[in-house]
């Protein structure tokens, strides 16, 4: 099954450095999954992938706490759909 390749563009940037920093290093480590490749670089890959994602994500929700983002809950059960897709990855 094919899927489209996710780009960075600028258009997803959210103002805040440290959080696009990280987005964009989500998007270079899944662009590691193109390609041809053995099981044991693409489980490589994904188990870099995943780590990342759930520091990135504590660190986005920690920072968002501490600006007292008032959405904060709401963001919260956005990312709990990838979380679930991480863990069954």
């Amino acid at each position: 099954m094919e899927h489209p390749k996710a780009n960075w563009s600028p258009a997803i940037e959210t103002g805040l450095p440290a959080i696009d920093s990280q987005h964009k290093q989500l998007f270079d480590l899944a662009a590691t999954f193109r390609g041809e490749g053995d099981q044991i670089r693409i489980m490589r890959s994904l188990a870099m992938l995943c780590d990342y994602a759930n520091t990135h994500l504590r660190d986005e929700e920690a920072m968002l706490e501490a600006i007292g983002y008032a959405k904060l809950a709401e963001h919260r059960l956005q990312h709990e759909p990838f979380r679930r897709m991480l863990r069954q990855l």
